[in-house]
């Protein structure tokens, strides 16, 4: 039986993720950035998609993988995190998926006491984690962020 649940699936490294898709705006490609000084470490920059100023999150710090810089066959992902638009430099998405209510792991089964897992999805003999967008932007740099954003926009 399937799922109400869907979940955009990407790719960092030989890593497969996955974000809620009701928080997913889009994906786009990866552009330049404009980087923001004294931002926090996890952002690579901002970008300008129609009129609108989003951090870009790097989400290789985030999840401990090792360094890469952005290339233009990155893709970003346009979502809603902690109440903002903000958008994830990842590899490439690998899809959409609705798993079945039997694939899908609860975050308390996985590991007791961490936040920012929604759970996970069994597929085949691979545990997918799925992750909460509002964690993925990390809330202590909040006030940080905000205050780099508006100096970029009051630069422009």
């Amino acid at each position: 039986m399937k799922s109400m649940f869907q979940y955009l699936l990407f790719n960092l490294d030989n890593e497969q993720f996955g974000l809620p898709l009701g928080a997913v705006q889009r994906v786009v490609r990866a552009v330049a950035l404009t980087p923001v000084p004294q931002s926090p470490p996890d952002i690579l920059g901002v970008l300008n998609l129609r009129g609108q100023v989003l951090p870009v999150i790097n989400l290789r710090l985030r999840f401990g993988l090792p360094p890469k810089e952005m290339t233009l066959s990155d893709q970003l992902i346009i979502a809603n995190a902690a109440g903002r638009q903000v958008a994830f430099v990842v590899d490439a998405v690998s899809g959409v998926i609705q798993p079945s209510v039997q694939s899908i792991v609860s975050a308390q089964d996985i590991f007791s006491g961490i936040s920012h897992l929604e759970g996970g999805v069994q597929i085949g003999n691979r545990l997918i984690f799925i992750h909460k967008p509002e964690y993925l932007l990390m809330p202590e740099y909040a006030d940080q962020l905000a205050a780099a954003i508006q100096q970029v926009q009051s630069d422009e």
